[in-house]
């Protein structure tokens, strides 16, 4: 198992969900958030957390350092999971990691994402999306309305950042967009994934990234 990040699998189920999600926190984000969301989503969503192991110790970074490196880990990790529809979900600097795994995903030529959730990130820089290329895959952005948050048209502009279909969802809320709505979070991922078009489940295959993994 690579030595930056680990998969968390949250509570045990006797029947296999119809889809995963595998989730990339800011790295400042509780545990317990997810554990709460997993209870929230089973039976029908398995959620996969990450945790990053330099958020771990007293002063952790407020941001993700090496995204490029933990993006190829966490696909390494992934690939065992392909056996249900896998969904993404990034938050904050998660996001753009989960952004980064998408593309990875896709260009492995294995499963696409059945859908990217990016919430409280504005969409990666013009710059950076006519690097990287567009994905194919739908995504769903999800943005509060506190000042904390991104403004609305920053997080807009991740339409550019997929061919697929995009849709943009609002949160009230004070208190950051997760802490204020988790079962409005919840009930989103759960109809987003089961109103949309599954893509199709191809057998894994061995993802090889051409950086390093430590």
């Amino acid at each position: 198992m690579p030595d930056d990040t680990y998969l968390m699998r949250t509570y045990c189920v006797t029947e296999p969900g119809k889809y995963r999600l595998a989730c990339f926190p800011h790295i400042l984000d509780p545990p317990r958030y997810y554990l709460g969301l997993s209870g929230l989503l089973l039976p029908t969503v398995e959620v996969l957390p990450f945790q990053y192991l330099e958020s771990c110790g007293d002063g952790a970074p407020t941001r993700i350092r090496d995204v490029e490196d933990l993006a190829d880990q966490a696909l390494v990790s992934l690939m065992e999971w392909t056996d249900l529809p896998l969904a993404l979900f990034g938050h904050r600097s998660g996001a753009y990691l989960a952004y980064r795994v998408a593309q990875r995903m896709e260009r492995a030529g294995g499963p696409v994402p059945a859908t990217l959730f990016v919430a409280g990130r504005r969409a990666p820089s013009r710059e950076d999306r006519r690097e990287r290329g567009r994905l194919s895959c739908r995504i769903v952005a999800l943005a509060g309305d506190s000042t904390e948050e991104p403004a609305r048209a920053d997080v807009e502009e991740w339409s550019e950042c997929t061919s697929g279909s995009f849709d943009l969802e609002l949160f009230p809320g004070v208190h950051g967009l997760l802490e204020s709505n988790q079962r409005q979070v919840a009930n989103l991922i759960h109809d987003e994934l089961l109103s949309a078009a599954s893509p199709p489940i191809r057998d894994p295959v061995e993802y090889v990234p051409r950086g390093r993994i430590r």
